[in-house]
């Protein structure tokens, strides 16, 4: 569960994914971009929604499952290997680029 009222990235949100745990976040922009709709999220400003959302996971264990995948599937683009794919690539079409 990561509520916060200004945090600049959302990496507690993308560690969690990338060890592929359910995530409950509150509704920061930022948050919902880095969980890309995988997660849930809350309002700081309705205790409730919170309590929901936690419902929402212990109830069913399918949900906590199918959650859990879903993080683990969206986490793997915050691992190095994914990192360090993105940048071959780009160095790659760069160094091309100059070639011509």
């Amino acid at each position: 569960i990561f509520a916060s009222t200004g945090e600049g990235f959302g990496l507690p949100i993308a560690e969690s994914l990338f060890y592929g745990v359910p995530v409950l976040y509150n509704d920061l922009e930022v948050f919902r971009e880095v969980s890309a709709g995988v997660g849930i999220e809350f309002s700081l400003q309705n205790e409730d929604s919170l309590i929901e959302a936690i419902k929402n996971i212990i109830e069913s264990e399918e949900r906590k499952l199918e959650l859990n995948r879903l993080s683990f599937q969206r986490g793997l683009s915050f691992s190095h290997e994914f990192s360090m794919r993105k940048w071959e690539k780009l160095l790659l079409e760069e160094n091309q680029k100059e070639s011509r």
